[in-house]
């Protein structure tokens, strides 16, 4: 898992359901878009937006780790 940097490319394919008051703002499946990329990495990611009220700050996180719930992810960090 990482935070994803801003000139990554990338493409949304699917947005899960959230429960704001956690913190998350968005979960998605997205996949890679840049020009060479999709050759290096090809399988579908999951971008996870986070907003922390403690910290007062928007995080997201890219990860290819879909079976824990989205809030955990946010806070493995």
């Amino acid at each position: 898992m990482s935070l994803l940097k801003k000139s990554i490319l990338w493409k949304r394919k699917y947005s899960h359901k959230i429960d704001k008051a956690s913190g998350v703002r968005s979960d998605q499946t997205i996949i890679l878009t840049g020009k060479d990329t999709p050759g290096y990495y090809p399988q579908p990611l999951r971008r996870i937006h986070f907003y922390s009220e403690e910290k007062d700050k928007h995080l997201n996180f890219i990860t290819n780790n879909f079976d824990l719930p989205a809030v955990i992810i946010a806070m493995l960090v």
